[in-house]
C-alpha cells in the first residue's frame, strides 16, 4: 500500500488508534504495539525475531509482558463487545487461548495466556511461522464474531470498504 497500515486514517484517526480505543474500552489497562513501526504512540514490544511476521510478534509479546489480548492494527472494525467476549471467555476457561471466529478462525484476534509461550517457541524452532498452525498445537476456545467486526485492511480497496461500512465519506 506504500505506507504503514497502522497510520492509515479512518475518520481522521490512524487505524491503530481505533484498535487501541476498542481495547481500552474493553478494559485493557495498557496497550502495546507488538513489533511494527516506531511512529506510533504506543510502547513497542519487539518481535521474537524482528521482521519475521505475526507469530514472531506474538512470541515477543508473550515474552515481554506475559498474557495478552491481541488484535492487529489493520482490523479497525473490531468491536468493544467482541473484545469483551474474548476476555470474559478467557477468565472462564482452562484453555490456553481464546480467539475470534467469523467465517474462519482469526488467530491474531484473541487472548493468549503466557502458558502458550513454550509451545509457541518450540513451534517456531521447528519451523512453524503461521499463527494458525501454532494455535492448533494447544487447547483453545473460540468466540464467534461477525465478519464485519474482523475486516482486515490489506489493500486500498479494503480501506475504502471499511470507510463505506462505517458510513464515512471517502477521501
Amino acid at each position: 500500500m506504500g505506507t504503514d497500515k497502522a497510520l492509515l486514517e479512518i475518520a481522521g484517526r490512524p487505524m491503530y488508534q481505533r484498535v487501541q480505543k476498542a481495547m481500552v474500552d474493553a478494559g485493557v489497562s495498557e496497550v502495546f504495539a507488538l513489533g511494527g513501526t516506531d511512529l506510533i504512540s504506543l510502547r513497542k514490544i519487539n518481535d521474537y525475531v524482528p521482521g519475521e511476521g505475526p507469530l514472531s510478534a506474538l512470541i515477543g509479546g508473550l515474552s515481554g509482558v506475559g498474557s495478552l489480548l491481541v488484535c492487529p492494527c489493520d482490523v479497525p472494525t473490531i468491536s468493544v463487545t467482541g473484545l469483551k467476549q474474548i476476555l470474559a471467555r478467557a477468565t472462564e476457561t482452562q484453555a490456553k487461548a481464546v480467539v475470534a471466529k467469523s467465517n474462519r478462525l482469526e488467530p491474531l484476534i484473541g487472548y493468549y495466556s503466557k502458558s502458550c509461550l513454550p509451545t509457541l517457541t518450540s513451534a517456531w524452532s521447528a519451523g512453524t511461522r503461521a499463527p494458525i498452525d501454532a494455535l492448533k498445537l494447544f487447547d483453545f476456545e473460540t468466540v464467534n464474531l461477525e465478519i464485519s467486526e474482523v475486516l482486515n485492511v490489506n489493500r486500498m480497496s479494503d480501506l475504502l470498504s471499511v470507510r463505506t461500512q462505517l458510513g464515512l465519506d471517502l477521501p
